[in-house]
């Protein structure tokens, strides 16, 4: 989904990933 393209912009690299 475009939700995650979005996060993992707004974290720049999440630790949940």
């Amino acid at each position: 989904r475009a939700v995650l393209k979005i996060t993992e912009e707004k974290f720049s690299a999440p630790p949940f990933n």
